[in-house]
């Protein structure tokens, strides 16, 4: 074959290793913003700022730092945008390649069943995944620890290991309590599809499937604050160094209790049951953990604070049950999100890309 037509190593992408790459930047990128001193809260500034002797130089100072994290976090947003525009370019490219044909044999020329046999459908999933139930969210992301478990691997690492991909989707359309309407795209895709768009899911990448957003990141950042002060360490510390893995991982399957305790959303009395968790309020033997009970009560603070509607009102008044119910099934979401997530081998790095 002519030197023109071999394959070089530069036309390759180990999509894998980018793509810890870009969570490690984004894990750099989060740190180094947490750890920026603004001007504008230094004492001593602030004394200057009184006497009127620096002029703009602290608020001109804070917004250059956070302009400095603004486009570096532009750059890897793009950068994470031009590496899946690729990924996805490599999966078309390969379902057009015309099936590859097996030697003649008495019976006749037979064709072997091969993913590019498959429609690649990764974008539907992905899609799909914003609106994914709480219960197929949880059986999923429950079928992958125990997989995971099974092999001895992390759940990042059961996913990045291409011989697994089968198996997995079988497991998954093997599960009765997985719904056919998931199983139509595990059915209709290729197994890189289903893998890829699991492992966006696992990456904390669909924030829409796993609760992920203003309140329920500040709920989370709360929680381990106290649970890093409870161990003497800071917030930081917890989840930037690898030394504190085991901690953290500790952590986060401890939230698993939260979704354990919530009433169902259809339950005609969910509003006064949120209500006696809130207020402590138990049945004799129907106790909740203090620690669960206090995660509960600051998802009620927040969202209180961010709709400016009292926490009492949240608590009793009807109108307000819809935004109610929708925190309490972010909140239970992102609690079987976090279990699953102490599975993983890159928890720190898919954390703080989470958590900024």
């Amino acid at each position: 074959m002519s030197e023109d037509f071999k394959e070089k190593d530069y036309t390759t992408i180990n999509f894998a290793v980018v793509g810890d790459l870009l969570n490690e930047w984004s894990s750099t990128c989060n740190s180094f913003k947490s750890e920026i001193l603004k001007a504008s809260e230094n004492e001593t500034f602030q004394k200057l700022i009184e006497l009127d002797l620096v002029g703009s130089f602290p608020s001109k100072y804070d917004n250059a730092m956070l302009s400095v994290t603004s486009q570096i976090e532009g750059v890897i947003s793009s950068a994470s945008a031009y590496i899946q525009e690729l990924e996805q370019t490599d999966l078309d490219i390969k379902n057009k390649i015309p099936k590859r044909k097996t030697p003649t044999t008495d019976e006749g020329d037979g064709v072997v069943g091969d993913s590019n046999t498959e429609i690649n459908n990764l974008k539907a999933q992905l899609e799909f995944f914003k609106t994914i139930s709480l219960s197929d969210l949880s059986e999923v992301l429950n079928l992958l620890n125990t997989i995971a478990t099974d092999k001895k691997v992390s759940i990042d690492e059961l996913l990045d290991d291409k011989t697994l991909g089968d198996e997995i989707k079988e497991k998954i359309l093997q599960s009765v309590k997985i719904s056919s309407e998931y199983k139509k795209f595990i059915e209709e895709g290729t197994t890189i599809s289903s893998i890829t768009a699991l492992k966006s899911l696992i990456n904390g990448k669909v924030p829409e499937a796993i609760g992920f957003d203003d309140s329920t990141t500040l709920v989370l950042k709360t929680y381990l604050n106290d649970f890093s002060s409870k161990n003497q360490l800071t917030y930081d510390e917890l989840v930037g160094l690898d030394s504190n893995a085991k901690s953290l991982k500790t952590a986060l399957n401890n939230l698993n209790g939260v979704s354990k305790v919530l009433p169902e959303l259809d339950d005609d009395s969910f509003q006064r049951k949120i209500n006696d968790i809130y207020m402590g309020d138990f049945e004799e033997g129907k106790e909740v953990d203090e620690n669960v009970q206090s995660i509960i009560r600051n998802d009620i603070d927040v969202l209180s604070e961010l709709s400016n509607i009292k926490y009492n009102d949240l608590l009793t008044n009807g109108d307000c049950l819809d935004l109610l119910k929708n925190g309490s099934m972010n909140l239970q979401r992102a609690s079987v999100f976090a279990n699953s997530l102490s599975n993983c081998k890159n928890v720190s790095k898919i954390l703080s890309s989470l958590i900024k």
